[in-house]
């Protein structure tokens, strides 16, 4: 009897710690969640973006095919839910990141089919990616495409019709609804004088931290704004290019134009800081983009060689 007890108590307890240990088990397993397109996008500018901004195109090109397949997930975006349903911080994010990472895709494709090696000095020392011809038309406008849901962009209709909604026509539903000048800050076009790639994704809760840091650092660099004299400054030729972004935008803050919002930005840490932020405010508010060209007030400079990592070193 005592023997019958005794196993009865053991098969019991048994069972007992059976169902805890596959309890306990249970609450240990954590099952991993896919990673997001914009993880996936994040990951790639870590693992080839230095934080100088400078681009691994070697090792890229050694994976092509991993760019490619990244670039095709934007393939499942849905549209309605893009016109929709997307806010404007997402919109963006999505729009940033995709031109950036079709930016080097373009860059590549074009040298794998011209048969370049990309360790000669031609490619990162000489080529001008201003000049490349891709049938007839730049690298921003040609046939080279890129996914957005059922839909194919060019680099233009990325930056132009839906990130700054100009002339968007049947792209419309789908743009960013309010201008934001921080954006030239952010969109890369994988030259030296670009604004830094940034080697972290756009995201939606970040986007307007990540604007304003970019914004910045562009303005506050001293390769990019620099006093050249007392009576001039040497200047990157995007504010040239999209005065009128910058002008307009600075209006409807309530500011004198251009000069005043431009002058927001500079870091009062930055070489020639208050004398930047002045001559900003003093000479570059109600200018007309012909009168520049009259005027030594600024010299406009822009270095259209790549922004490979061994450019900028």
């Amino acid at each position: 009897m005592k023997i019958l007890w005794m196993i009865t108590i053991l098969a019991f307890s048994s069972q007992a710690f059976s169902k805890t240990d596959i309890k306990k088990t249970s609450q240990n397993v954590t099952v991993s969640k896919p990673m997001t397109l914009t993880e996936k996008i994040d990951g790639f500018l870590k693992t080839y973006v230095s934080d100088n901004g400078g681009v691994d195109y070697i090792a890229i090109n050694k994976k092509f095919s991993d760019l490619e397949k990244l670039l095709y997930l934007h393939k499942e975006i849905k549209m309605k839910e893009l016109s929709r349903q997307y806010s404007e911080n997402e919109k963006l994010a999505t729009y940033i990141n995709l031109y950036n990472i079709g930016m080097i895709y373009n860059v590549l494709k074009y040298m794998n089919s011209k048969k370049f090696r990309l360790t000669a000095r031609r490619f990162y020392r000489r080529l001008d990616i201003n000049n490349i011809k891709i049938s007839g038309k730049d690298i921003w406008s040609g046939e080279y495409t890129l996914p957005l849901g059922t839909l194919k962009v060019n680099l233009n209709d990325i930056e132009h019709k839906l990130i700054r909604g100009v002339n968007a026509g049947s792209l419309s539903p789908y743009k960013v609804e309010k201008l934001d000048p921080r954006i030239h800050a952010a969109v890369n076009c994988a030259a030296i004088s670009c604004p830094k790639l940034s080697n972290s994704a756009y995201t939606p809760e970040k986007v307007q931290s990540k604007l304003q840091r970019s914004m910045v650092d562009f303005l506050s660099s001293n390769e990019q704004i620099q006093k050249k004299s007392l009576s001039t400054m040497r200047a990157n030729k995007i504010l040239y290019w999209y005065y009128d972004d910058f002008d307009n935008h600075g209006k409807k803050l309530g500011l004198k134009g251009a000069g005043g919002y431009l002058s927001q930005f500079i870091n009062p840490k930055a070489k020639d800081s208050k004398w930047k932020q002045q001559f900003f405010k003093n000479k570059f508010n109600n200018r007309s983009k012909a009168g520049f060209f009259f005027s030594s007030d600024f010299d406009f400079h822009y270095d259209w060689r790549p922004n490979d990592s061994r450019n900028l070193k």
